[in-house]
């Protein structure tokens, strides 16, 4: 699990167990959307190699332009890279934050629960 009381946020790309975590925005034929804030999109894959991705969490990023959403790319959820065209990991640091929180209250007693679907309620309102 990702350490969130680092004194520097991460500089990579969200990983799989961050996307995982947060709530799909939109689901497509074969990825769910979990971030979109009007610039930037990101994809989780529900497909893996076997079924011809090029990795089993192939994560898809995605840049408006102003007119089109523009195919930047795509990178390994489990082995996050620092950036891609027109977007670094610091980008992220509030989804990551807040993905974080959400694995952690995932993982604390049902008493918790509460606070897991508030959270995730603000960040689907926020992020849609």
């Amino acid at each position: 699990m990702t350490n969130r009381y680092s004194f520097l946020p991460s500089r990579q790309l969200p990983n799989t167990e961050q996307l995982e975590a947060m709530p799909t925005l939109l689901q497509a034929h074969t990825c769910d959307m979990k971030f979109n804030d009007g610039e930037v999109r990101l994809f989780l894959s529900r497909c893996d190699s076997r079924d011809g991705e090029p990795f089993d969490n192939t994560v898809y990023l995605e840049i408006f332009d102003g007119r089109n959403w523009i195919d930047q790319g795509y990178y390994d959820g489990d082995n996050p890279i620092d950036c891609m065209p027109g977007v670094t990991g610091t980008y992220f640091t509030d989804f990551k934050v807040d993905a974080d929180r959400a694995i952690e209250l995932l993982l604390a007693e049902e008493d918790d629960r509460l606070a897991l679907q508030a959270l995730l309620n603000s960040i689907v309102r926020g992020n849609g």
